[in-house]
């Protein structure tokens, strides 16, 4: 404790930095609806542990790490989903912790100004937030980032044996941290390829890694096939402006609607990225200091600073692979959550370029980048609070209102889960054959959820739970099984 005190007497802005990122990441965590992707994890929480690995294969394309770290942990709870989405804000505010840390060894000129974009980033509250593995797939990215940074400064056994074991237990996490861990076996062979002994130690250790996935490979590989034709698009330049965009701005329910603002921010930091290169590289053929005006050159160095190159070498490779792997592959991979392992580069670097200018320059850029992190937290939270569609709530009041017998029927599957696992499972809920998410519904628990339209006509009066409008202006409405077939398309053969 008096260590603790000591450090935020040492530190006051970086201590309440942290303090505000924490608290960001604990606002109204518990208050949003669960959605159809935090359900899998709950059937599979739920259901006993012999079953964990063949429930997680039919509803999941996620390695088993998170849910078995989920598995001793659930029971310390009356509601599973507080359990989850608590176990995704305590490695959220693990992950500014060592952030800070990478900052003070990487950039520490720029630490509190990285550390603030990191607090601020709407995209990682909202992860924080969510009973998904993207927060601890963002933790264990960092740790081992860490660990590769003190691997770089100082070759040790055990920090090689420390970073090995966080290499396992991240692609356990998540198939796409084996593209931070490509990019940090070329970062650390080529800055130590004359020590061979090093190399070849480092590619055991990787090769360890991947190998330990091979059980799940062939599985997974099939998953996102399937997925991506669903939910993925190419990894273009406007998906990656988009992936940039997202990590400034993440409104989570809004971002249909400013999807080209989003865009619009990737694009102001790519070409932030692109102007810090062209004067770093200008700067190598005049003395430093040179020009009067801050975005003429003055105040830079004559090459870019140790963690520049970091953090730009680890983006490139990191997303270079990503993009060949997706060309190989042969179909889209992408989505941007599955990149959350490369925002702290991004952050870092963004730091960094901020931190080598000087005077008005350097205060406005700040100025902007700062409203525009904070403003994608405001509208997460606008999101988060007024857009979601407050499904306990709405479960209660249709309790009320609704004969016990009266089924549910979804013209989409995304509401599915939700509502017949955790809100109202007393009640029966159908919903039409055909593909729907990356779930295989022939082996969820219960009985069978997709009916034919044959047996569509015969059901009674059903509560159509439409919150997509896809066949009336209505969100919610009671129709006969009958006339709900018509309106998909009549009946079928």
């Amino acid at each position: 404790m008096n260590g603790l005190l000591a450090a935020v007497r040492r530190y006051p802005a970086e201590s309440a930095l942290l303090a505000l990122g924490i608290a960001l990441r604990l606002a109204f965590f518990d208050s949003k609806s669960l959605w159809w992707d935090e359900t899998t994890n709950l059937l599979v929480l739920q259901g006993p542990f012999s079953e964990h690995l063949r429930l997680l294969r039919a509803l999941d394309l996620t390695p088993p790490l998170h849910t078995l770290a989920l598995r001793p942990w659930m029971p310390l709870f009356g509601d599973p989903v507080l359990g989850m989405r608590l176990f995704s804000v305590l490695c959220g505010a693990a992950s500014l912790v060592v952030f800070r840390g990478i900052c003070r060894r990487l950039v520490p000129g720029s630490t509190s100004l990285a550390l603030a974009l990191a607090c601020l980033s709407s995209c990682w509250i909202h992860y924080a937030q969510d009973g998904k593995a993207y927060a601890l797939f963002l933790l264990l990215s960092l740790v081992q980032t860490r660990f590769a940074l003190e691997l770089r400064d100082r070759w040790m056994g055990r920090g090689l044996a420390l970073y090995g074991l966080t290499a396992v237990l991240g692609v356990h996490t998540h198939l796409f941290f084996c593209f931070q861990l490509l990019a940090h076996f070329v970062y650390l062979a080529w800055g130590g390829w004359k020590r061979r002994d090093r190399v070849w130690a480092l590619l055991a250790v990787h090769a360890l890694a991947l190998a330990s996935l091979a059980p799940w490979l062939a599985y997974m590989t099939g998953r996102f096939t399937l997925a991506g034709h669903v939910y993925s698009e190419a990894f273009t330049l406007p998906i990656l402006l988009r992936t940039f965009g997202a990590m400034l701005i993440d409104p989570s329910f809004l971002a249909l609607a400013i999807d080209r603002w989003i865009q619009a921010a990737g694009l102001a930091v790519l070409l932030g990225l692109a102007l810090g290169a062209a004067r770093w590289r200008r700067g190598a053929a005049v003395p430093e200091g040179a020009g009067s005006s801050p975005l003429a050159g003055g105040g830079w160095r004559r090459h870019p600073p140790e963690g520049a190159v970091f953090c730009a070498a680890h983006l490139g490779v990191a997303l270079g692979a990503v993009w060949v792997a997706e060309v190989l592959y042969g179909q889209p991979l992408v989505q941007n959550r599955y990149l959350v392992f490369a925002s702290p580069f991004l952050y870092l670097l963004l730091a960094v370029l901020m931190g080598e200018m000087r005077g008005w320059a350097s205060a406005a850029l700040r100025g902007v980048l700062g409203t525009v992190m904070a403003a994608g937290s405001l509208l997460y939270f606008v999101s988060t609070v007024y857009l979601d569609p407050h499904l306990g709530a709405l479960c209660s009041r249709l309790t009320e209102r609704l004969d016990r017998r009266t089924p549910f029927f979804y013209p989409e599957p995304f509401h599915y889960l939700p509502m017949r696992y955790y809100y109202l499972p007393e009640r029966s809920h159908y919903m039409l054959e055909g593909p729907g998410l990356n779930i295989d519904w022939d082996r969820v628990p219960g009985y069978p959820p997709r009916v034919s339209k044959e047996r569509l006509e015969r059901l009674p009066d059903c509560l159509v739970f439409d919150m997509g409008r896809r066949l009336s202006a209505k969100p919610l409405w009671i129709a006969s099984g009958k006339k709900i077939a018509r309106l998909l398309g009549g009946p079928g053969p």
